[in-house]
């Protein structure tokens, strides 16, 4: 017998360890069964232990508890008194977070001498714990404008009814008086006749309040604890309410809070392939609002991310490309097999770095070269024309030399000679550039780029093997200022300066040394003029000359 009260007291500590663990994730037991549900959940997370394993059943857990409590009942000897002890710990450090604890207070009485306020008396009923009440000449301390607020009137119904479409949005102002009015910000395209707002007394019972510091859509770049970035998320799913557990005002008049959050987030690690995947993030946010304007998101501290939770990590708002953290392995591009790790380098950029070239990198087409983690550019900032990519470990980059200096160039470098690495930009279009302007085949007028300096995006390369040799097809998006003049406006020698932006095909064709730029084809202008061509469902292309 007391070897299966031996046993059976183990299997149930184990499983209130598990639950302890798993308390950690709080509401995010129901939020991992519907990503399951719907296939979303990253395929690392297959090969994790089952709920069953780590988790455990809910309703089991709950019989289990109170059968291995009653077990626990004889203190008769030292040992059951200690694991009493153990037991009593976690059964403490459940309670707080347990799914079958009170979701709702019964009732709160509140009072406004209290707030030195009107003594009026109010009892509210239906508030949860993450709530704050407004009704009345009663509201409470933490709602403060400049915060964002979901409002929902406190009615005994199954369903709960939010304020303003569901919406969370930002308190503008609270009035005096008996009858106070909560102004929120207005709605798009109605500022002026703003419907957002309301009185306390309106609703007898009250309203309640939840504060709201993130919202879907909301880019992070993720820190770990030595300061480094190593992944960007986008909240794409907020299930439960965020819950204050902290607020502040410091000397300045400045409010600050800490708000707990459970979101679901893709999540893209830098150091990972194909890692994007949607996953739970918990953390707690810290908000501040100056005396003056709204309340801004500092970070995200002590975040956790992932079904068995990675903890130690810091989310600041905003994703920085600079950031971002690039993995190269040369066995990936038929190399020597080594692995470079760079940091700083422009979306639009190509990496080169020790003996890694990136594979799109290709003599003929031009490119601009910056040294990462420097803001000037090599050759004076000028876009050069690759001649050759050398060989070995330390790969000379050779390119097109000066028009006086053509017996001594000066126009290379090794790509091992900068331990950072280059990053390098492709160039399609110069400035001093003249083009035709077609309708399908018709000529309407004529362009001149005066203005190149957007940076130049290679969407796609395509190489085609035949008898002949290899060509090499390269599409750039461009976006350029360029003085257009129409057939029409010549005789008046009128041009126009138009914003141009779209795909530039750039062909290198075998036993050519130097790639030329074919059309820009998908052109739109920032000007009258592309609706003009819109309304004739017109096929403008640009033309090289």
């Amino acid at each position: 017998m007391e070897g299966v009260n031996a046993e059976i007291m183990q299997s149930g500590l184990q499983r209130l360890w598990a639950r302890r663990q798993g308390t950690i994730l709080g509401h995010m037991h129901e939020i991992r069964d519907e990503i399951l549900d719907q296939g979303q959940c990253a395929s690392s997370f297959d090969n994790q232990p089952t709920d069953g394993e780590l988790l455990g059943d809910r309703v089991k857990s709950r019989d289990e508890a109170r059968y291995l409590e009653k077990e626990l009942a004889d203190t008769s000897g030292p040992e059951k008194i200690n694991v009493q002890s153990a037991f009593s710990s976690l059964k403490t450090a459940n309670s707080n977070n347990s799914d079958w604890s009170i979701e709702e207070t019964s009732v709160v009485n509140l009072d406004g001498a209290e707030l030195n306020d009107f003594p009026a008396k109010y009892s509210v009923q239906l508030l949860r714990p993450y709530e704050f009440a407004a009704v009345g000449v009663w509201i409470h301390p933490n709602i403060v404008p400049g915060f964002k607020y979901k409002v929902r009137p406190i009615e005994n119904k199954e369903r709960t009814r939010f304020l303003f479409d569901n919406r969370a949005l930002e308190l503008m102002s609270i009035g005096r008086g008996y009858s106070r009015r909560l102004t929120f910000e207005a709605s798009p395209g109605l500022l002026n006749d703003n419907e957002n707002y309301f009185w306390t007394d309106s609703m007898p019972s009250g309203y309640a309040f939840q504060v709201h510091v993130v919202s879907v859509g909301d880019n992070f770049t993720v820190f770990d604890a030595n300061n480094v970035a190593v992944a960007t998320i986008e909240v794409t799913k907020i299930p439960n309410a965020q819950k204050e557990v902290n607020h502040e005002v410091i000397e300045n008049g400045e409010v600050r809070k800490n708000v707990e959050v459970n979101m679901l987030c893709k999540v893209d690690w830098f150091y990972k392939e194909d890692s994007s995947a949607i996953t739970p993030v918990t953390g707690i946010a810290v908000a501040s609002k100056l005396p003056r304007g709204s309340a801004k998101l500092i970070k995200i501290s002590d975040a956790a991310i992932g079904f068995i939770p990675c903890r130690g990590y810091t989310l600041i708002p905003g994703v920085d490309d600079k950031q971002r953290q690039l993995v190269l392995n040369g066995c990936s591009i038929g190399d020597a097999p080594t692995m470079y790790t760079m940091t700083g380098l422009e979306p639009y950029e190509l990496p080169v770095i020790g003996t890694y070239v990136d594979p799109r990198i290709m003599p003929g087409f031009h490119y601009k070269v910056r040294p990462t983690g420097h803001k000037n550019y090599l050759f004076e900032g000028n876009a050069l024309q690759l001649v050759n990519i050398g060989m070995g470990y330390g790969k000379r980059m050779t390119f097109k030399p000066d028009s006086h200096n053509l017996n001594n160039n000066t126009n290379f470098f090794w790509s091992d000679s900068y331990p950072e690495g280059y990053g390098f930009e492709p160039q399609a279009v110069f400035c001093g550039m003249k083009f035709d302007v077609m309708d399908d085949t018709q000529r309407i007028g004529e362009a001149t780029v005066f203005r190149s300096d957007n940076p130049q995006i290679e969407d796609q390369q395509c190489i085609v093997k035949s008898t002949n040799g290899v060509t090499v097809t390269k599409y750039i998006h461009v976006d350029v200022t360029c003085q257009v003049m129409l057939k029409s406006d010549k005789s008046d020698n009128e041009s126009h300066s138009v914003r141009v932006s779209g795909t530039a095909v750039v062909v290198k064709y075998s036993k050519q040394n130097e790639a030329k730029l074919l059309y820009i084809d998908n052109v739109g202008l920032s000007s009258k003029l592309n609706l003009v061509f819109m309304n004739q469902k017109s096929h403008i292309i640009f033309q090289a000359k």
